[in-house]
């Protein structure tokens, strides 16, 4: 009996179908081409000390303002240091925050969201509560009265982020995990006397899990655009870090003569904003698709 249960409940989870996904990804030209962009991007900064000739913090004043050619693919900025550089290496911090932006806001709201919709109690009352309060107000004003409290760095930034952004994932868990109470196999799990433990780890967290993943993956362009957003009003990363936002703002006031400045940072961003869209688009393909087979 226990492992006929088990069964039902993997079987109802896409994770539990490994084959279905692949053979459903497969046919996913979105999935794929997001990946690979964000791969490809991950690994220019990874190997931005073999692929940039310069350094991204050196000065060269003599060389300030120059526009591309081959010595500088990029340009330079006001302060001659070589903006291909500084782009190639602001992706080993954008990629890394954005993805630890939404892991924690994930995992803490999953687990509080799991939390509050298997008691049905007094912490479901008061999780829903802090929600409706957080949903109140908008995110980007919470995020910058947080860091205007603590003061501008990049560790302000995550602080004011994971304090919030949990809510969202909260509140999707807690209504998966209500409509998820209600099924046959979570019914006869209980019936047989199955530890709470057991039932939320295997039975019910991999059977609400989807639809938060799905979110997160749209969630990581929110997060990028938030961090070069915060780091564009030079709240966020200071320097000598260099980050797409940051330099984004440092052209600003070159944008209508040295147009490469804030162009060639602020086309990463859009295309790192892009991989993740397309990321967000083929899972929930995949997940549709998979309930539907």
């Amino acid at each position: 009996m226990t492992e006929i249960i088990d069964r039902i409940a993997a079987d109802r989870s896409l994770l539990g179908r490994p084959r279905l996904m692949l053979r459903v990804g497969s046919h996913r030209t979105s999935l794929w081409l997001g990946v690979t962009i964000i791969v490809v991007i991950a690994l220019a900064g990874l190997l931005a000390p073999v692929i940039a000739r310069h350094s991204p913090t050196s000065l060269n004043i003599a060389a300030a303002l120059e526009p591309p050619s081959l010595g500088h693919p990029f340009g330079t900025d006001q302060f001659g240091r070589d903006v291909f550089a500084r782009t190639l290496y602001a992706a080993r911090l954008d990629l890394p925050l954005a993805l630890a932006l939404v892991g924690t806001g994930f995992t803490i709201g999953t687990i509080v969201g799991v939390l509050a919709g298997w008691s049905r109690g007094w912490f479901d009352t008061a999780v829903t509560r802090v929600i409706d309060i957080a949903l109140a107000f908008p995110f980007l004003v919470l995020v910058i009265s947080i860091i205007g409290v603590r003061g501008p760095g990049l560790g302000s930034l995550y602080i004011a982020v994971s304090l919030i952004s949990w809510v969202f994932y909260a509140r999707l868990v807690r209504a998966e995990v209500r409509v998820t109470m209600d099924a046959d196999y979570i019914r006869a799990a209980l019936a047989s006397g199955f530890s709470k433990p057991r039932i939320i780890v295997r039975h019910l967290a991999p059977n609400v899990i989807i639809q938060p993943l799905v979110y997160a993956s749209s969630d990581c362009v929110y997060a990028l655009l938030l961090g070069a957003t915060v780091s564009f009003l030079s709240l966020g990363v200071q320097p000598p870090r260099v980050e797409w936002g940051q330099m984004v703002a440092l052209g600003v006031p070159y944008v209508g003569s040295q147009w490469w400045m804030s162009t060639f940072p602020g086309a990463m961003i859009a295309l790192t904003g892009i991989g993740f869209s397309l990321i967000a688009d083929g899972l929930a393909n995949l997940v549709r698709t998979g309930r539907d087979s």
